[in-house]
């Protein structure tokens, strides 16, 4: 039996029978990328609030199911800046 809580760890996809909550924000992420058949989509949000978790146990497998028609995605990528100059700048741009 695996336990639903990992800690500080983030949910991959294998978890996302046990990745739970976030449903309404899964759903309104794949209908922006059903509507909009861009070939990048950003998810941006404050450190420790669950992005790389939401990306890679929520959005991903829902995506990769036969339901949602992903043809004009090539791969998903899950970037998260380092802490740097760099990575502030990104999140300043994000913030706008």
């Amino acid at each position: 039996m695996r336990l639903p809580y990992k800690g500080l760890a983030y949910y991959r996809e294998e978890d996302a029978d046990l990745f739970a909550g976030r449903d309404e924000e899964i759903e309104r992420c794949v209908r922006l990328i059903r509507r909009s058949q861009t070939s990048l989509f950003v998810v941006h949000g404050l450190s420790g609030s669950g992005k790389s978790s939401f990306v890679r146990a929520g959005l991903i497998p829902k995506l990769s199911s036969a339901v949602v028609d992903t043809a004009h995605l090539e791969t998903a990528v899950v970037v998260a800046p380092p802490r740097t100059r760099f990575g502030s700048a990104l999140s300043g741009i994000a913030l706008g």
